[in-house]
């Protein structure tokens, strides 16, 4: 009985440290993933270079073993901790055989469905996402739409920051996978500046900026490739389809009263000292507009700016005259009733040409001045415009300076 009872016990140990075993060496095989560039260590992984603003992601994973080809991971919530590691659950095992691609987005349709990007006036989303071929790995597609609330309103510049990834041929392995992702969307900002000290500018509360005749919607295709870094391959890159007859017009919004006087600084960056730009503009929460990328002419005055499907911005301001210490205030642009208090804010009318790209901040930058800046019928504004282009990468640094 005793000599029994140690085989039984003697058993029982084998079992368990095999078991032990089998755990350990399947943890040591569990898919990691972190947003940097590159595989990059378990250590490592405690520190990723991913951008501190976009806390999560959505990754499929695609298991192909010589001719078939399953789904590993469907739509999997990656989400960086506390400590700064990328962590979901539950854990996921490297196949003993084969290769996996993975596929990363973040927003997904999931969360604009869920009001991520609504109106808070009017409680309406503002963008629809699809992306329903990501189940089977066979269409890897992705359609934006901008909502407005009826036909007789323009679109607000509210769609998502858009990110991607692509990590192809992905075998067993102890390092984290690295997912270098990129912005499918073009951001824009709008700057005024004032450089005139006897001149104050204001301009209208609720909606201040029109960009008109631009994309609403749009196709996006990820990658075939690895989207690794500062590659000049085109295949590691997204591109994005629109449709040619889409010509919507997108407003800006104030939070309240916007003036500059002079060089007065309206924002805490000393660097922008004179400026107003889009986080002061817009009544979001985000620091700037996301548009769909697109090329579209600008309007040429050969017509009515209505009429025809050139790109231009309307800028709705009131400019007026006040010298040192003079009581009276002349209005050069729109006026302002003080008996009924009533504000009048005119519109200049500014052609531009858009070439947006995917992953650049585009910065317009509006002054009075001499330039440009018309009527609605192409004439001279009464207060021209100084205007002027800033090309910056999302990342990379470095600006290019375009004057129009």
């Amino acid at each position: 009985m005793k000599r029994a009872l140690i085989i039984i016990l003697t058993t029982f140990a084998f079992v368990a440290c095999s078991k032990d075993d089998v755990v350990m060496e399947y943890r040591g095989e569990a898919i990691d993933f972190n947003a940097s560039n590159g595989n990059i260590t378990r250590a490592d992984a405690q520190k990723p270079t991913f951008t501190d603003n976009v806390p999560q992601f959505h990754v499929w994973g695609y298991h192909i073993n010589g001719a078939s080809s399953s789904v590993k991971m469907n739509d999997v919530l990656v989400e960086k901790t506390d400590e700064g590691v990328w962590e979901y659950s539950p854990k996921q095992y490297w196949p003993k055989e084969g290769v996996i691609d993975f596929v990363a987005i973040n927003p997904t349709k999931t969360e604009v469905e869920a009001g991520k990007y609504k109106d808070h006036r009017t409680n309406q989303n503002l963008v629809t996402l699809s992306h329903d071929g990501f189940a089977t790995n066979a269409d890897r597609k992705i359609t934006v739409t901008a909502q407005r609330k009826d036909a007789t309103m323009n679109y607000s510049p509210c769609l998502p920051d858009l990110i991607y990834s692509v990590t192809e041929d992905q075998s067993r392995q102890s390092t984290a996978v690295g997912m270098h992702f990129r912005h499918a969307m073009a951001q824009v900002k709008c700057k005024v500046k004032n450089e005139n000290e006897d001149f104050l500018l204001e301009f209208r509360p609720n909606c201040a900026v029109e960009i008109h005749n631009v994309k609403s919607t749009g196709m996006f295709t990820l990658p075939s490739s690895t989207t690794v870094a500062d590659s000049n391959d085109s295949n590691t890159y997204g591109t994005w389809k629109v449709n040619d007859d889409d010509h919507a017009t997108f407003d800006i919004f104030t939070k309240k009263n916007v003036s500059i006087n002079g060089f007065e600084n309206l924002t805490d960056d000393p660097d922008r000292e004179g400026y107003i730009d889009t986080g002061y503009f817009m009544d979001t929460s985000k620091p700037s507009a996301m548009f769909i990328p697109c090329s579209v002419p600008e309007w040429d005055r050969s017509k009515p700016a209505s009429q025809q499907n050139g790109a231009y911005f309307v800028v709705y301001c009131r400019v007026s005259y006040q010298r040192g210490t003079m009581a009276q205030r002349y209005y050069l642009l729109g006026d302002k009733d003080e008996a009924n208090n009533i504000d009048r804010y005119d519109p200049i009318y500014v052609p531009a040409t858009v070439n947006w790209q995917p992953g650049y901040c585009y910065t317009y930058c509006f002054a009075p001045g001499k330039g440009v800046g018309y009527t609605e019928t192409g004439e001279p504004s009464t207060v021209p415009l100084t205007f002027s282009l800033d090309v910056t990468p999302y990342t990379n640094g470095g600006t290019i300076t375009t004057p129009l």
